[in-house]
């Protein structure tokens, strides 16, 4: 079964679960009616279960109809691909791959790079031209053969340009996502090319309606929209690789594939590590933690415990209101670090059950579950229909853990696609090839600043006391 017959699947499961919830809880109020009385406390226990159930499963909906989405969008530009290579009659239809993921001592990705722009090999160059064209067919907008123009219209330098080839971006993103949690929980777009700023417009005075008090063919009220905006620069991530070139012509080892993990992985932090705690100063991103606006919650207590009057799943719940009251929406996404949901597992209720409990066993009543109680970073399960997530690069505060309740669609990211590029000169007296990996991210992570909530204090001691 393909991953759309799968999301496909899972939301018609849940449209009919919730369904069945909405009748059952319809069911026990249309009987108190009829009966013309009040609901008993069993009744009223069972009505508020059932809410919690239905709420929880409306939390899914939008995860799984963004990624269907996501996934349509994916096959369609595949079918048209296909559609257009068969109708043109192309060679490519049935052209393999030049670069495999199981042939890369033939055919080296960063090796012809290195060997079309320094040495002028004629069949490095033909290769690297044949992949750019099927690259540029697979993806939307694909990337050309030569050098490009940053933001702002920097020139790119003078090593060549390619496409890599698709087993690498695929590899990019396996290593990538680990290391980027919370950054992949935001709202990410395509940063648009030649651009030296992203700027996004806010309304700060509405217009104004009211009621006809003086009579008849009296003036109605009247306010003019006002607006300012959020903007944010264009920050310039990247890394680089020193290699010789006995490495590079003599390797037995699948090289693109070392280079590629190491400066993916770092690049995929730097990354997470801006979007999180950048301070928006001196070319960093301005990131969750510095978002202009955001509410402040002081969490104090000596004993800190998560279940209890005012304890930290209070805290949530509050933090949950102010934003219903201030952004007039839901949160949908919580955002901690691995330790403190692991000392929120290990919490007991005043009957020693754990208030955590391992969603297989299909768990009645509880405020909290987990697939996998056992979780360093990603997502752990939910609280209260909040989707959790775990992220060790989170910043500290001091020696507190900070929390944070938002809107995931709130926050907005924008990247472009990593390029890489090779270069040799000031390296050719020691033999070497320099390759480097950069690109350009950009984020307004406060363009509704009262849409995220960081619950910190006294309560939130670093490290948690088990």
């Amino acid at each position: 079964m393909n991953a759309i017959a799968v999301v496909r699947g899972r939301l018609e499961q849940l449209r009919t679960e919730s369904g069945e919830v909405k009748e059952k809880r319809n069911a026990l109020v249309d009987k108190a009616i009829q009966e013309a009385r009040q609901l008993t406390q069993d009744e009223h226990n069972e009505y508020n279960t059932l809410t919690e159930r239905r709420t929880a499963l409306k939390a899914e909906f939008p995860v799984l109809e963004e990624r269907l989405r996501e996934l349509e969008a994916d096959a369609q530009r595949s079918s048209d691909s296909a559609e257009t290579r068969r109708q043109t009659g192309g060679a490519q239809v049935t052209e393999a791959p030049i670069y495999r993921e199981d042939n890369q001592r033939d055919a080296s990705y960063f090796r012809d790079i290195f060997r079309a722009k320094v040495e002028g090999d004629a069949a490095a160059m033909g290769r690297l031209g044949r992949n750019a064209a099927i690259e540029s067919e697979r993806r939307a907008g694909g990337n050309t053969v030569g050098t490009v123009s940053t933001p702002g219209g920097i020139p790119s330098g003078n090593a060549g340009v390619f496409a890599p080839p698709a087993w690498l971006i695929d590899q990019y993103v396996k290593l990538a996502r680990p290391g980027r949690v919370g950054v992949d929980t935001f709202d990410k777009m395509p940063l648009p090319s030649g651009v030296s700023s992203i700027n996004l417009p806010r309304v700060t005075a509405g217009t104004l309606t009211g009621l006809q008090s003086a009579g008849e063919l009296t003036p109605l009220p009247e306010r003019d929209i006002t607006t300012d905006e959020v903007t944010s620069g264009i920050t310039t991530i990247g890394g680089k690789q020193l290699v010789s070139l006995q490495l590079l012509n003599q390797s037995a080892i699948p090289f693109d594939r070392v280079l590629l993990e190491d400066l993916a992985m770092a690049y995929a932090n730097n990354i997470n590590t801006e979007g999180l705690g950048g301070s928006g100063t001196n070319g960093h991103l301005r990131g969750l933690s510095s978002a202009v606006g955001m509410v402040l919650q002081t969490y104090t207590d000596a004993s800190p415990d998560f279940v209890g009057a005012g304890k930290l799943y209070t805290q949530i719940m509050k933090a949950s209101a102010t934003i219903h009251a201030n952004r007039f929406r839901r949160p949908d996404s919580i955002l901690m670090r691995p330790e403190r949901w692991s000392w929120i597992a290990s919490r007991f209720d005043t009957t020693n059950r754990p208030v955590v409990l391992p969603q297989a066993n299909n768990p009645f009543n509880t405020i909290s579950s987990n697939p996998d109680l056992n979780v360093a970073e990603g997502s752990v399960g939910q609280i209260a229909g909040l989707a959790v997530f775990v992220d060790p690069s989170l910043p500290l505060v001091g020696n507190q853990d900070p929390i944070y309740v938002y809107i995931r669609s709130d926050i907005k990211l924008w990247e472009s696609e990593p390029n890489t590029e090779t270069f040799t000169a000031t390296y050719a007296d020691s033999a070497g090839v320099l390759y480097r990996m950069m690109g350009y991210a950009a984020q307004i992570p406060d363009r509704y600043g009262s849409s995220i909530v960081q619950i910190s204090g006294s309560g939130l001691s670093f490290p948690p006391t088990f």
